[in-house]
């Protein structure tokens, strides 16, 4: 019996979940709240009244405890059946002569299409970052040529290589196969087995 209840109040979360998905906000007594903001609020459904459902405290459908009230509950209400909903405490409701705490679920909240001004701010925003990143990125290059040409002019290897490559492949330099090979041979000469091998790749052995 207890394995059923659970499995029934499993339900029940997933069903919220569902609704928690649709509409990811809701509204409570004039304020805005994002659906995980809300707290679960669970029980026994006792009485439903014009929108206010009056329900017993459960603990995955076993026995029933205290009295709460529920309102703007929009899934089935079936007497007996436990409900489960994202809600707020919001003030008191006088159930005949019991007072009881009374919990809101709100309203779905869709927040109004954005202006076109916004929507020219955003796009704006959006090309200011764009720009700022290429800048960074055009300027992160920039230095890391000058550190190559710097440290190849010094007769490093791993810079001669790196230009070797770069006059290879046009990065960053006009593409120009003789100046990579004379990179390349230096950078070669200097100890650099990787610029040996791609030497070898730009220079393959004539046939016979």
């Amino acid at each position: 019996m207890k394995i059923l209840a659970i499995l029934v109040f499993s339900a029940v979360l997933l069903a919220q979940a569902q609704t928690d998905q649709a509409t990811p906000c809701r509204k409570v007594n004039g304020q805005i709240y994002r659906n995980d903001q809300l707290p679960y609020k669970s029980g026994s459904v006792l009485f439903n009244e014009s929108g206010i459902v009056t329900l017993a405290y459960s603990r995955y459908g076993g026995e029933a405890g205290e009295r709460f009230a529920l309102t703007n509950y929009t899934g089935e209400i079936v007497a007996d059946k436990t409900i489960s909903a994202r809600c707020l405490k919001v003030g008191i409701y006088n159930w005949g002569s019991q007072p009881l705490e009374l919990f809101d679920c709100g309203t779905p909240y869709l927040p109004p299409p954005p202006t076109p001004e916004e929507i020219a701010a955003q796009e704006k925003t959006k090309m200011e970052a764009k720009a700022k990143a290429a800048g960074q990125k055009q300027a992160a290059t920039a230095r890391a040529l000058q550190s190559n040409q710097t440290a190849a002019a010094k007769g490093d290897s791993f810079g001669l290589l790196r230009m070797g490559e770069r006059y290879r492949d046009g990065d960053g330099v006009e593409k120009d196969l003789s100046k990579a090979r004379d990179y390349l041979q230096k950078a070669a000469d200097a100890g650099s087995i990787t610029a040996k091998d791609e030497l070898e790749k730009l220079n393959p052995p004539a046939e016979k």
